[in-house]
């Protein structure tokens, strides 16, 4: 049908693979944000991710910090930034700030590295939905590697002469 399966391969939570900058892991790491410290963690699926456990999701403070926390001076090559609302141990709501890109409502890379890092916490099992805006997509574990499942729709055609 419409819903299709990719490998992401494994993900690293190696700081160097990250580009975080400050010593020590990045696993709770409490880092200073407008005069505030904000508790993030990081993993690379390829590209970095900095996954920020919140009790519920806040648009207009994503829109505001997401920004900040992309362009932190930790951050050797800017970073995605993910807010991550734990509903279940098979379900967590996600909100993406995107490297370059804003505020956007999916994010492939994201999910996997939300998950990845919520795993690794214990706060889901080996398989659950990541909910994001522009829908539900179901990353899992098989051995070492991310697994991402979800829908594909046709959304725009186009022609372009040359």
């Amino acid at each position: 049908g419409d819903l299709f399966q990719v490998s992401m391969g494994a993900p690293s939570f190696k700081n160097v693979e990250i580009g975080f900058l400050a010593d020590g892991e990045m696993t709770d790491y409490l880092l200073k944000v407008n005069g505030s410290e904000v508790e993030v963690n990081g993993v690379s699926i390829g590209n970095p991710h900095c996954v920020i456990f919140t009790d519920s999701l806040n648009e207009e403070l994503v829109k505001k910090l997401g920004p900040i926390i992309e362009n932190h001076n930790l951050f050797k090559n800017k970073i995605n930034v993910e807010w991550a609302q734990i509903e279940s141990k098979q379900k967590v709501n996600v909100a993406v700030w995107e490297r370059g890109a804003g505020y956007t409502l999916a994010c492939g890379t994201g999910a996997c590295a939300v998950f990845a890092v919520a795993r690794k916490k214990g706060l889901v099992e080996n398989r659950a939905i990541i909910s994001l805006p522009g829908g539900d997509l179901e990353v899992e574990f098989h051995g070492e590697s991310l697994f991402l499942k979800g829908e594909a729709r046709k959304i725009f055609e186009g022609k372009i002469n040359i």
